[in-house]
């Protein structure tokens, strides 16, 4: 028997046992699963690999007063914080994961609620200066300080700008130095739960709202079509969502705000109003403000405004795994795959949804 005969006996006899197996067993024959994706912890979207989600994270400091606009880098992040800093004048706090940008800034000084943001990441920490109470708590809490005070090589300032609105980092360069400083170079930071509005089709809130009552979640859940949280000075944020491009578009003191260079607006899939309480610590910034403690590493309630519709929530965070919110029922709420900007505001702050 030549050898293409054998073959096709081969190939004969497999169909029939398979032909077999199944009129056998029917459903029960295991199919070989497609193996899983692997995905960025903080986004939920594709990574090229496990080598890459096991990297560090890199939580950067970065100014938002109307000196220091437009930034660089806060495009590639894959979540970043607002804070009120002394003065109510926001700041922010990026985390980078899926992206590292060559150029981010300008970065300023740490703040109280930065001790309990940052190790929520298990990030690299990269700011440039604080005051002694925030150096001794960053110290305690065992943060991997890449702060400029220790590792000025790792910033430098751009002549184009104004001190203290002039200094910038790479986000490359300083998970680089990482293992230089003595720091892991991995360990990445846990996941968030990403996926449908519970109740909700594939295509999220509308279709679901479409479904009446056996929607949940989705099917209550209103349509927003902007919102605006008031900070003083004229640092107002506004989001508002863009339905083509399937995220929401931000604007800052009533203009689009963007990277330097770029026209295109600060985008997310999420947008997270998180209520936080906020203590006067009894220090005094130079200007008599006071300076606050805001913690993070508490519960609360959160507005999840996503696929252009709100939902509210419960927080809870601690020291070892970014928030986690949940349902008046207690169950775990999915957030949108795509990046996150959390806007943190005492309770009782007047932000407008509409």
């Amino acid at each position: 028997m030549n050898r293409a005969v054998k073959f096709g006996a081969a190939v004969a006899m497999l169909a029939i046992g398979a032909l077999a197996a199944f009129l056998l067993f029917g459903d029960d024959v295991a199919l070989t699963p497609e193996p899983e994706p692997v995905t960025w912890p903080l986004t939920g979207e594709v990574a090229p690999d496990e080598a890459a989600v096991r990297a560090r994270a890199v939580s950067v400091k970065v100014e938002n007063s109307p000196q220091a606009r437009p930034q660089a880098g806060l495009a590639e992040a894959d979540v970043v914080y607002e804070t009120i800093a002394e003065g109510g004048i926001p700041r922010f706090n990026a985390i980078f994961h899926s992206s590292a940008p060559d150029r981010v800034g300008p970065i300023r000084s740490a703040r109280l609620s930065d001790v309990y943001l940052v190790p929520q990441y298990d990030a690299l920490f990269a700011y440039s200066g604080a005051n002694q109470t925030v150096r001794d708590r960053i110290a305690e809490a065992g943060i991997d300080d890449l702060g400029m005070e220790r590792n000025a090589a790792l910033y430098e300032r751009d002549p184009a700008r104004s001190a203290p609105h002039d200094v910038y980092s790479s986000v490359a360069a300083l998970r680089a130095a990482s293992a230089g400083a003595g720091f892991s170079a991995e360990g990445g930071p846990r996941a968030w739960l990403f996926g449908p509005v519970p109740g909700a089709g594939p295509a999220g809130g509308e279709d679901a709202a479409a479904e009446g009552e056996a929607a949940g979640e989705a099917a209550v859940a209103p349509a927003v079509a902007s919102v605006l949280v008031p900070f003083a000075g004229n640092n107002d944020a506004r989001w508002t969502w863009d339905a083509e491009a399937g995220r929401w578009q931000r604007e800052v003191g009533g203009a689009p705000h963007a990277d330097e260079g770029s026209s295109e607006r600060y985008a997310a899939a999420n947008v997270i109003i998180l209520y936080a309480e906020s203590r006067e610590t009894g220090m005094r910034d130079t200007a008599g403000s006071p300076v606050l403690d805001i913690r993070l590493d508490a519960e609360g309630d959160a507005v999840v405004l996503r696929e252009g519709r709100r939902y509210d929530v419960r927080w809870s965070a601690f020291r070892d795994a970014p928030p986690r919110f949940e349902t008046a029922d207690g169950e775990p709420f999915p957030l949108a795959v795509g990046r996150t900007w959390i806007q943190v505001v005492p309770p009782g702050h007047g932000v407008v949804i509409e």
